[in-house]
This record gives C-alpha cells, sequence and structure tokens, in this order.
C-alpha cells in the first residue's frame, strides 16, 4: 500500500507543517487519535508538549480535550530515556501501546499478526473492528491448529508427519524462532515453560 492508497482513504488530508489545519484545535471534535507508529521523537514531543508539527500538535490537542490518544511506540530495546518519555506521555493522558505480536492467538500468518495489532488499537478508539476472534478463556484458540515454523519456512500450521519436534500438539503450541523452539503449555495454570535448542 502506498501513501496515495492511504490517502485515497482519508476523509481529510493536512500537511505536517500545516499547525493552522482543523485538527490543531480542540474546537474541532474528534473521537481520538491513533499515532502509527510513533516514533522515539514524536513521543518526546507529546511528552513535552513540543507542539513543533501538526502531528504533535494534533496529539497535544487531543490530550488537553482529555480524548484519548494511543501511540504506538516502535522502537526496541528501550533505555531509561524512552521509558521516560513513556511514563510523562502516560501521566498526561496518553496510551502507549508498542506493537507486541500476540501469539495465544496461534497466528498462521504475518497478516493475522498485523490484524490482531489493529483491532487492538482500534479497541481502545472503541471502534469496532469485527468479525475478529478474541480471548474468551484458557481454550479460546483451541480450534485452530498450533503454528509451526523452521529456519526459512513461512508461518502455517504445524506438520502432521511426525516431523515436528513437540509430540503433544493437544497440550502445546510450538514456536520456532531463531532455531529456537518454545513451548507454551496451555493447560497448566502455571504457564511453565521449556525450551529445546534445534541444531
Amino acid at each position: 500500500m502506498t501513501v496515495a492508497d492511504v490517502t485515497a482513504l482519508a476523509t481529510h488530508t493536512y500537511s505536517d507543517g500545516d499547525l493552522a489545519a482543523a485538527i490543531s484545535s480542540g474546537s474541532f471534535r474528534t473521537a481520538g487519535m491513533l499515532v502509527a507508529p510513533c516514533s522515539v521523537k514524536t513521543l518526546s514531543g507529546v511528552a513535552n508538549a513540543y507542539d513543533e508539527n501538526l502531528l504533535v500538535r494534533a496529539a497535544d490537542v487531543t490530550l488537553k480535550e482529555r480524548r484519548r490518544l494511543v501511540l504506538l511506540l516502535r522502537e526496541t530495546p528501550l533505555h531509561a530515556g524512552h521509558i521516560r518519555l513513556m511514563a510523562e506521555a502516560t501521566a498526561s493522558g496518553a496510551i502507549v501501546m508498542p506493537p507486541v505480536p500476540a501469539f495465544y492467538t496461534r497466528p498462521h500468518t504475518v497478516q493475522d499478526i498485523v490484524d490482531h495489532t489493529v483491532v487492538r488499537a482500534l479497541d481502545l478508539l472503541g471502534i469496532d473492528a469485527e468479525p475478529v476472534e478474541r480471548w474468551t478463556g484458557r481454550h479460546s484458540f483451541d480450534h485452530r491448529a498450533p503454528m509451526h515454523t523452521g529456519p526459512g519456512e513461512p508461518l502455517g500450521p504445524a506438520p502432521t508427519d511426525g516431523s515436528d519436534t513437540n509430540t503433544d500438539t493437544d497440550t502445546y503450541d510450538t514456536y520456532d524462532t531463531y532455531d529456537t523452539y518454545d513451548t507454551y503449555d496451555t493447560h497448566d495454570t502455571n504457564d511453565r515453560r521449556g525450551r529445546q535448542w534445534v541444531h
């Protein structure tokens, strides 16, 4: 998707330097604001109310009008300065939501992971993005086959030919990350975790 594609979906678009735009005023009503992705520079501007561009000004207006502001911070790892900025933005009313993948949903594609993050972000703005599967208890996603990937393999259902190192697919979900397997016991309330190295 290109910038032009996204622009075509919008009702209004503004230049980042247009500080006289409608969204720079609290009298222009909105349901809230989502910054995705949110750079550390933008986070710093929001945390310090440094309204040098329309993005930060609109975010600042969202906060001062006590509307919902969601920041999908894209940085990792974090140092103390980043964490301090997140705390300051949160103290002003922002919601810092790093787009962290949720593997308990047993995603089979990268799009599944992206969709889950998008839905969770829209939830915070009160926007219903149904249909989407939601957590309803320990066995919410048991109907989905465990995800399996090997080095260089796409995301997909676990193999059924016995080649999976996980021998109890009814109990464990297997996720391969950089030649390692993390196994999560979905039936153990203590969430015991084991690891075996794969060579």
